[in-house]
């Protein structure tokens, strides 16, 4: 194992895996890692083992996609809870760890009964060290203090077999508290929380740690792991909240999708952990950490490829990824086409990887900067062509994102292609939006870093026809996102991402005219961490992407310092409601309503307030414009006036107490008429109710 004593703000050659930056100037920081290999001879970035005290593990390789594609296979190693352990070997002496620590393990127990040791430093004689075990199911974490306490944490619901896991178990001490905070994770969740006192000194083991077992105090080993593993780590630094509850969309790669570049980068950088934090708690982000309420790993950075747009599918309550392939030489020499994955929210669980064509079945791997969704179809640039994907008739994935298995991408062909559609060179942003008539806008995006470029608009007068409107001139040079938020027909208000180099990003909220190209009003929302990318309206957040974890750009000659590897949501509702009266902006100008109505008024005099005429999306100034069902004939019909811009669940229930969705008949979008349904429940007697939301 190799370490090193780093100077702050400063970055080393990484020569293995055991080489890491610090947090603080003169840090030292060991890391010891086992990752599954094929082979006896570890990796550069696998700790070395002991020989005499290690019997390898067989590793087995679980395919992902097929050769014309670049999805990298998934290797584990299975531990057998009878012999199979891995002894790491420190070769640079007094060099132990000590103070804080973190170990993060990506597991699948194969049993649960007894104890079974993950990693371990604890020797009996003296007592000293810490370890990671499954005890009769449930994870467990032990570190000896100095007056010879074991300290246990342990979580509260048992693990179950055949499901991989991420265990997280750190020691941090709290010099704010004055106590060792002492916490598990299983997954991104902080199962439990303990503190010990001030003054207790944490007595680490100058042992190596043992993976899949512990010392049995006579040479030998106990507590054999039942288990498949992809790999333990252990850090001589308490890894922050922030990381450790970071869910990833687990794509069936290496460490379930948090992206890793410890393999492949020759140039020095920071632990992954410490980069991501020090990202996130940058002085300058205050604004962008205010807004941000989720985030997810960003899918298959670890097979190279680059996050670009994003779109939603509410109804369907999904985003859409949009990611083209690069190596870390910024090529792309096998042909492998950009693909669009399909990922559905708050869950973050993958759905369908689409692998994008040609009309010919040719790979399209162009950039694929933007992405769009509307009616069961994706809009995709190719350069200054948009392509038009049907996705609405696609089966469900089969992908188990807890058992890592069916992972099977899929091809998809454009039903039509725009060729020369906009007035630049190539598109590198999609929005798509509703306007004041509850009918979709296209804009279309250029993007140069020298020059402010345009924005072409265009009506969508069908799933596969456009119809060109008008252009507008970008806020700034460096745009690579709009979000249009408000479309009243003769104003626009929109967010613009802007990012480029390795500079920060900048979201500019700016507003369009009709009677003019260029904004007539801008102001800098917020800055934060570099890459960000297209924007998406879903449930009624900003989402985007940040490109800084792809592995080209943390590989180039001057790769971000920062890194934020996520797919994330940011909080602007004070953009689409700016009194904060929970009726938007948008639907208020649409009826006449001045800003600042009270939400609970009845203009109109009909029983509804004015926030339930935004929910049904009914007139607040015609009484006479109701949600009101009609019912009628043998078999039952049921019909209410209906808007295309919300969404209408028939509910059920027999004694008006409890009430349940009837099936078919969720979540159906209305039309701007009405909306007939028949339900069927086998009873002769049944009360019936409409849940709406809005889009």
């Amino acid at each position: 194992m190799r370490t090193q004593r780093l100077l702050a703000k400063r970055s080393f050659l990484c020569a293995a895996a055991l080489l890491c930056g610090a947090a603080h100037s003169d840090e030292l920081i060991t890391q010891y890692r086992y990752r599954s290999f094929a082979g006896t001879v570890p990796p550069g970035w696998v700790s070395t083992y002991k020989p005499a005290e290690t019997v390898l593990p067989n590793v087995v390789t679980q395919q992902r996609g097929t050769a014309d594609d670049a999805f990298q296979d998934f290797l584990y190693a299975e531990f057998n809870g009878t012999s199979t352990v891995y002894t790491c070997d420190d070769d640079v002496a007094d060099n132990d760890l000590s103070k804080d620590f973190s170990v993060q393990a990506f597991l699948r127990m194969n049993s649960t009964n007894g104890v079974q040791t993950v990693c371990s430093t604890l020797t009996a004689d003296p007592f000293e060290g810490f370890r990671l075990v499954v005890s009769n199911g449930y994870a467990q974490g032990q570190v000896v203090f100095d007056n010879d306490v074991l300290h246990a944490v342990t979580a509260p619901e048992p693990l179950a077999a055949g499901v991989w896991y991420r265990l997280g178990y750190r020691l941090q001490k709290d010099t704010v508290a004055e106590v060792h905070s002492v916490d598990l994770w299983v997954n991104e969740s902080h199962v439990v929380s303990t503190v010990v006192p001030y003054d207790y000194t944490v007595d680490h083991s100058p042992q190596d740690p043992v993976i899949g077992a512990d010392r049995d105090g006579s040479g030998g080993k106990t507590n054999f792991l039942s288990a498949d593993v992809y790999a333990v780590q252990i850090d001589d630094y308490g890894a922050s909240d922030f990381f450790l509850e970071s869910p990833a969309i687990r794509d069936g790669s290496r460490y379930f999708g948090i992206p890793s570049y410890h393999d492949y980068l020759d140039t020095g950088s920071d632990p992954l952990a410490l980069r991501i934090t020090e990202t996130w708690d940058d002085t300058g982000y205050s604004a962008f950490r205010s807004r941000l309420k989720s985030r997810h790993f960003c899918p298959f950075l670890n097979d190279y490829f680059i996050p670009q747009g994003t779109a939603a599918d509410d109804q369907a309550g999904r985003i859409f990824v949009a990611m083209y392939y690069k190596d870390v030489s910024g090529e792309n020499p096998s042909g492998y086409p950009s693909l669009v994955a399909e990922v559905f929210m708050p869950e973050g669980r993958l759905g369908n990887v689409m692998l994008l064509h040609d009309e010919t079945d040719s790979p399209n791997t162009t950039h694929a900067g933007g992405i769009a969704f509307w009616d069961g179809h994706l809009y995709v640039p190719a350069g200054s062509d948009l392509l038009v994907y049907p996705i609405a008739d696609l089966p469900p994935a089969q992908f188990d994102p807890d058992r890592l298995t069916g992972f099977a991408p899929i091809s998809i062909q454009p039903c039509a292609r725009f060729t020369d559609i906009v007035s630049f060179d190539s598109i590198a942003f999609v929005n798509v939006h509703l306007n004041a008539g509850n009918r979709p806008v296209l804009w279309l995006g250029d993007f140069d870093g020298d020059s402010a470029k345009s924005i072409d608009v265009f009506d969508v007068t069908g799933s596969t026809n456009l119809v060109y409107s008008t252009s507008f001139t970008q806020v700034n040079e460096d745009a690579q996102g709009v979000l249009v938020y408000y479309d009243s027909g003769q104003t626009n208000r929109t967010l613009l991402s802007t990012s480029y180099g390795s500079g920060d990003s900048t979201v500019y909220q700016a507003t369009y005219s009709s009677t003019a190209s260029a904004a007539v009003s801008s102001r800098r929302l917020l800055v934060g961490p570099g890459g960000f990318e297209d924007f998406t309206l879903f449930k009624g957040d900003l989402w985007t992407s940040s490109e800084s974890g792809g592995k080209h750009f943390q590989k180039r000659t001057f790769p971000w310092s920062m890194l934020f590897p996520f797919v994330f949501s940011l909080d602007i509702d004070d953009c689409l409601d700016s009194d904060t009266n929970s009726v938007p902006d948008q639907w208020q100008d649409w009826h006449g309503i001045a800003a600042g109505a009270d939400p609970d008024s009845d203009e109109d005099g009909d029983g509804l307030t004015l926030l339930q005429e935004f929910a049904s999306d009914t007139d607040p100034a015609d009484p006479a414009s109701l949600p009101l069902i009609q019912s009628q004939g043998a078999p039952l019909e049921l019909s209410l006036p209906a808007s295309s811009a919300r969404f209408y669940t028939l509910e059920c229930s027999l004694d008006l107490k409890s009430w349940s969705p009837v099936e078919g008949q969720v979540r159906r979008r209305g039309s701007d008429g009405s909306l007939s349904v028949f339900p069927s429940t086998g009873e002769s007697t049944a009360c019936f109710r409409f849940n709406i939301e809005a889009e």
